[in-house]
């Protein structure tokens, strides 16, 4: 499921975003890391992963990718997520990681990132549901290693994708004003 999101992902055009899109999913991203440090600054996390500056603002930046795909893709496709869903989707991630409830793995993650995540699996379901996914055939040498293997990357996504550069342009746009 991941393959398919970035090959969607790598092959739409983003022509800019919103600032307080970049400014939540750096939030984000950064408490991601900090949740498993003891300290609070962005140096700690450099420390402890072994990642860099320009590491971290990629990953940012990736992640605004994805989110205008995602918005694009579910303004395109009148994609909603409802109350009875969004708690549903909570408390599969609660029991999926061994939370004592849906509030504290809420208060971890956050409901915006919840929200996020429950619009990119729906998301994630109707492009698996279209894709043309096609077998490569591929071979193991004595130690178990793959020794020929295809780049999946174009593969996954097939004719069954619009023109999302110009629905991400439209999203940026419209969520910018």
């Amino acid at each position: 499921a991941e393959s398919l999101i970035l090959a969607a992902v790598d092959r739409t055009e983003f022509s800019g975003y919103p600032e307080d899109l970049y400014e939540a999913c750096k939030e984000e991203t950064e408490s991601y890391y900090l949740m498993f440090t003891d300290g609070d600054s962005i140096e700690d996390i450099y420390d402890i992963f072994g990642i860099t500056e320009e590491d971290l603002e990629s990953e940012i930046l990736s992640t605004v990718n994805r989110r205008l795909f995602i918005s694009a893709y579910c303004a395109e496709n009148d994609i909603t997520v409802t109350e009875d869903e969004y708690v549903e989707y909570l408390n599969a991630l609660a029991d999926s990681y061994g939370y004592e409830s849906a509030v504290a793995a809420e208060e971890d993650y956050t409901r915006e990132a919840v929200v996020w995540a429950a619009y990119e699996s729906k998301v994630t379901d109707l492009l698996f549901e279209s894709a043309e996914i096609t077998e490569v055939p591929y071979s193991e040498d004595e130690e178990g290693v793959v020794i020929e293997e295809e780049d999946l990357g174009e593969e996954i996504v097939d004719e069954t994708e619009t023109d999302l550069s110009e629905t991400a342009e439209a999203a940026s746009e419209s969520t910018s004003e």
